[in-house]
């Protein structure tokens, strides 16, 4: 956890006008639907900053039609717990 903490790693500066740097790391798997027509893809991610750590978990799903949902769970320092769902329809 220190190494996090030093300015030098989030690319932080005593500078005037210098952000700070941000980590964002996110690992998922794709999982084919049970017919075959799309893909379900579970992820979690983490975002750090100088700020905080910003932490996700979710779920896509793409369907062949061009349909995709997602479902994503956040929490961070800065808004606290959210959820969102979300869609697209391409045709």
């Amino acid at each position: 956890e220190q190494m996090w903490d030093s300015k030098e790693v989030l690319g932080a500066s005593d500078g005037a006008g210098q952000a700070p740097g941000r980590l964002a790391l996110e690992a998922g798997w794709g999982v084919e639907t049970a017919d075959g027509a799309g893909l379900l893809t579970p992820y979690a991610g983490v975002s750090m900053s100088g700020v905080g750590a910003d932490y996700r978990l979710g779920a896509r799903l793409t369907a062949d039609s061009g349909v995709s949902l997602g479902l994503e769970g956040r929490q961070s320092p800065a808004a606290g717990t959210q959820a969102t769902l979300y869609g697209r329809l391409d045709w």
